[in-house]
């Protein structure tokens, strides 16, 4: 009879060596899946973050390219960008009016903002109004495009480049740069 209790005690005493064990090894499981869940999720994070600058750059160089904004004199295209086609894509692209322009170019633009600021000759700050005036002019900066909700979102400026100004009306030129935002 005392044999059977000293073997029950030592079979209790294993069992809650084998139950200990048990849980060390379901937590040590449970904090290497919680790690490596966090830097799933940080790679994922800088995947979208190097996705969105491959955009950013892919939507600069064509927006340099769209005959929409490009100048052109005498039937050929230059590399510049003619401030007066500037205007009437503002007014394109921001008319509530006109829904089929507004839609294209948002699918095209996405959640990037695109602004153009002159750098010379003028040193003035401020919006440009939509209509083209006198260059150099009493501002600095075209707001060519704004995602739909900006308000509620925060702004970073992703990348940008220099290029040509162009004003037709009095044909000078200035240089100025575009500028990608990412709005988040």
């Amino acid at each position: 009879m005392v044999n059977v209790l000293q073997y029950s005690k030592k079979a209790q005493i294993e069992m809650i060596e084998m139950i200990m064990i048990m849980v060390v090894v379901v937590i040590l499981l449970l904090v290497a899946v919680f790690f490596y869940f966090k830097f799933y999720a940080v790679s994922i994070s800088k995947s979208g973050e190097q996705l969105t600058q491959q955009e950013a750059e892919v939507l600069l160089t064509s927006i340099t390219s769209m005959p929409e904004l490009q100048c052109s004199l005498e039937s050929e295209n230059k590399f510049c960008i003619d401030l007066y086609k500037v205007s009437a894509f503002r007014s394109l692209v921001n008319d509530p009016n006109d829904r089929s322009g507004m839609q294209y170019y948002s699918n095209i633009f996405k959640n990037k903002g695109i602004v153009i600021k002159s750098i010379y000759p003028n040193s003035n700050n401020g919006e440009c109004p939509s209509q083209l005036v006198e260059y150099p002019v009493s501002c600095n900066t075209w707001i060519i495009y704004t995602p739909g909700k900006a308000q509620s979102y925060t702004k970073k400026p992703l990348i940008s480049t220099i290029v040509s100004l162009y004003h037709p009306i009095t044909k000078q030129y200035g240089v100025g740069k575009i500028i990608i935002e990412a709005y988040s």
